[in-house]
């Protein structure tokens, strides 16, 4: 009987031996197919490995192809037990035990300080090194600066209140004209459209001249004696009547609230 080993593709090895008995009539050939699989020395294609829970068989998830493509799962009892063992893509960080948290102070029975407890005194603003005197000149002529402050005021209310007129005046003009009066709104607007306030000048030229020769040269020298005389602190006058009031009431002259 003659053998022949011939090699044949497959997963594993697969050989293919034929086997010829010349004591047959007539001589025939068989061919018989051997698979032999090896494992060990052919690693195949395989998932990774999932760890299960200890006890019993435990499945590892090795995926292997067979001859004509089938795949089967090797399980094993004798697998080792990868439950709790870190993948070696986990990050280090993950392994760090956690901080432990600091311990809750336990609550307290006093009562919680309110706003005006909690804020910070107020300075004196009494300047006590400077006389009675000196302070009631010096609040004399911060009273001027806030009269003057009203006259401005005034004063720019006064210019608005000429530009709101002025633009009333417009609307009466295009009235006249579209109610059919185009002679007597142009005899209106001839005489009072755009006419000057003061010689020469609109409210705000008024403004402007009031701001810039009397009212910014008041600021700056009231300013300057506050310098001199006070320490530069303003409404020093009041600030001792508003001490001399609260602390006559039993009040804490600089304390917040009421």
């Amino acid at each position: 009987m003659a053998i022949r080993r011939r090699t044949g593709v497959g997963f594993g090895r697969m050989f293919a031996v034929e086997l010829t008995a010349p004591a047959v009539h007539p001589p025939r050939t068989i061919s018989v197919f051997v698979v032999h699989r090896v494992l060990l020395r052919r690693r195949p294609r395989a998932t990774p490995i999932v760890p299960v829970a200890s006890g019993g068989p435990r499945k590892i998830g090795l995926i292997a192809s067979g001859p004509a493509g089938h795949a089967r799962t090797v399980t094993s009892a004798h697998a080792p037990n990868t439950a709790g063992r870190h993948d070696r893509h986990t990050s280090w960080a993950a392994q760090k035990p956690t901080a432990r948290a600091a311990p809750t102070p336990p609550p307290s029975s006093a009562t919680p300080a309110t706003p005006a407890e909690l804020a910070e005194p107020a300075a004196d603003r009494t300047v006590p090194q400077v006389d009675d005197a000196t302070s009631a000149a010096a609040g004399k002529l911060s009273e001027a600066l806030e009269w003057v402050e009203r006259a401005r005021g005034a004063l720019y209310s006064f210019h608005q209140l000429s530009g709101r007129a002025d633009l009333i005046l417009g609307e009466a003009l295009d009235a006249l004209r579209e109610a059919g009066h185009p002679r007597l709104a142009a005899e209106v607007r001839r005489e009072l459209h755009g006419r000057n306030v003061l010689d020469g000048r609109w409210t705000f030229q008024i403004v402007e001249e009031y701001d810039d020769l009397y009212y910014r040269p008041f600021v700056s020298t009231e300013e300057r004696v506050r310098a001199l005389l006070t320490d530069g602190q303003r409404h020093v006058y009041e600030a001792r009547m508003k001490a001399r009031e609260r602390s006559g009431a039993g009040r804490d002259p600089w304390a917040p609230g009421a």
